[in-house]
């Protein structure tokens, strides 16, 4: 069975990428996490994951739920993908589609959100068909490494005094 989402295509640093949306019930389907804890940083694709951090995100979601905000899910994706244009005039513009059963991707950047998500929407169902930005990018096992090196080595963490003043201190 394939599945299609709306799309767009997009060039970075020599690469095509796609983005889309998905309805936060999705997420829990589409994304899975690995078990990277015994695996050396530089073999890893995607962050250890740390359960502790999990609660208060999905806390986030639940207490905010008509106003919450995330930013996009960052993943790759090693299983054949196909793009549509919608028409000539707009030809980054269109769908991808991809087959259910080959379908794998990993999570280079948002896989704390995800988990949040999947946590919040059993305490919050009214959530589910909102939906979250998610920028794909083709990679083989051998590069899913550098893609999360990548991500990871030149994200920063906002400071406290930022996070006090947009969202008051918790």
């Amino acid at each position: 069975m394939r599945i299609t989402f709306p799309a767009m295509k997009a060039r970075m640093g020599g690469r095509e990428y796609f983005l889309t949306t998905m309805a936060l019930s999705e997420i829990p389907r589409f994304f899975k996490f690995n078990d990277w804890e015994n695996v050396t940083p530089e073999l890893r694709a995607q962050r250890v994951l740390h359960e502790a951090r999990v609660p208060a995100i999905a806390k986030y979601i639940v207490d905010n739920e008509s106003s919450y905000l995330f930013s996009s899910i960052a993943c790759s994706y090693s299983s054949p993908l196909n793009f549509t244009p919608s028409s000539p005039l707009t030809p980054d513009s269109g769908e991808i589609s991809i087959e259910l059963e080959k379908m794998e991707f990993v999570i280079n950047d948002g896989q704390h959100r995800c988990a949040a998500i999947a946590a919040a929407l059993k305490e919050c169902p009214s959530i589910a068909q909102d939906r979250i930005s998610v920028a794909t990018d083709v990679f083989g096992p051998e590069s899913l490494c550098s893609a999360h090196i990548e991500v990871s080595q030149h994200s920063l963490r906002p400071t406290r005094s930022f996070g006090s003043a947009h969202h008051g201190d918790r």
